[in-house]
């Protein structure tokens, strides 16, 4: 087999590249983990956004012909833990990236583990998976990776008195576990609610196709970074998982009956130090990608607290409530705690549709 060389720069970070963790949204409706591919060739296009980090790969065919490759990796905040930016990779790297293949045949290959190459012989020295121990194979402790845990404190309020939730806030990599909701919402359904959650297949999850997210699933499911800049008047809300702003106006009353969005219609109030948000007028929508959809009758209180942590600095633990008398029988919350992250600039989105138009994916044989 023709051996392809990979750059210096490249090489280290495939060393940092592998980590367990599921797909953002389409891995299970678009991968076929039975399906295992090796694929080789030349970078054209490195796109470090969220929601997936994506490889374009050329490879070359016995017969001489070009096959387009997808390469889909997770979010870019996860690789940016580990020391990458968009500079990375760069159009004429060669790498070789084994993993799994599509359902359907498209060239498109979800990274399950980098095989490196030695840029002088082109021959493998090592093959790197999420088990991989890092400092063995670096020779030394690699820089970033718990960046984002640094500990950084600001004032707990702002000169006005309110709390301070101005800033970017980042999940604690240390002390966050999976909560047991990440994997199934589990939420306490009636039995109008149980037939909807019964019928749900992860092929047609909404993010699949890159249709706006609701808001249980971005501002209260996601693990991702968001950042806060406060107002006298408004607090506004950007998000990096699934992108884009939310204004929240100071008020007393809840909004009244109109029309309905992903995002609903929201007031804010300031107790003590938290950050109370009402919302009403919520379409219908899947909590995750694992379902869990609640209805148009839904409404959603949201708690934002702020505390300092000894070890971790300023945090901020939020508390999401919904309620649903359409679905569900009970009120159902879940909670989260971020980190304050000085300097954090917001991972760029770029939402990737299956490219299922693309022809049936050729493998290049395992040496």
């Amino acid at each position: 087999m023709t051996k392809f060389l990979v750059s210096p720069t490249c090489a280290i970070f495939y060393l940092l590249m592998c980590t367990s963790a599921e797909a953002h949204h389409s891995f299970a409706a678009t991968y076929d983990l039975d399906r295992e591919l090796e694929v080789e060739g030349v970078i054209s296009e490195f796109v470090f956004k969220n929601p997936h980090m994506i490889i374009s790969l050329e490879t070359t065919n016995t017969d001489g012909s070009v096959t387009n490759w997808m390469v889909e990796g997770e979010a870019a905040t996860r690789y940016r833990h580990a020391g990458w930016n968009s500079e990375t990779f760069k159009p004429g790297d060669r790498i070789r990236v084994s993993g799994s293949g599509t359902h359907d045949g498209s060239p498109m290959i979800y990274i399950e583990e980098v095989h490196l190459l030695n840029p002088i012989t082109g021959d493998v020295f090592a093959t790197i998976n999420h088990n991989t121990n890092l400092q063995e194979v670096l020779g030394g402790q690699s820089e970033g990776l718990d960046a984002s845990t640094a500990m950084r404190t600001i004032p707990l309020h702002l000169e006005n008195g309110d709390p301070n939730f101005t800033g970017a806030w980042v999940e604690n990599r240390v002390t966050s576990a999976k909560p047991p909701w990440a994997r199934d919402p589990d939420l306490p359904y009636n039995e109008t609610g149980a037939a909807v959650q019964a019928s749900w297949d992860v092929a047609n999850d909404p993010q699949i196709f890159c249709d706006p997210a609701g808001l249980v699933r971005k501002s209260g499911f996601t693990p991702h970074p968001l950042q806060i800049v406060q107002y006298a008047d408004r607090i506004v809300f950007n998000y990096e998982e699934y992108s884009g702003e939310r204004v929240v106006y100071l008020g007393s009353e809840i909004p009244a009956a109109s029309t309905k969005s992903h995002m609903g219609d929201s007031v804010a109030r300031y107790e003590e130090d938290s950050l109370i948000i009402e919302t009403v007028n919520l379409l219908s929508n899947p909590v995750s990608l694992h379902g869990g959809y609640y209805s148009d009758q839904a409404s959603v209180t949201e708690i934002y607290t702020r505390t300092d942590d000894p070890l971790y600095g300023s945090q901020v633990t939020t508390v999401m409530t919904l309620t649903d008398p359409g679905y569900l029988t009970e009120p159902w919350a879940i909670s989260r705690t971020k980190v304050y992250a000085d300097g954090y600039e917001l991972t760029e989105t770029q939402c990737q549709v299956p490219l299922r138009e693309r022809g049936p994916a050729i493998s290049v044989p395992k040496s």
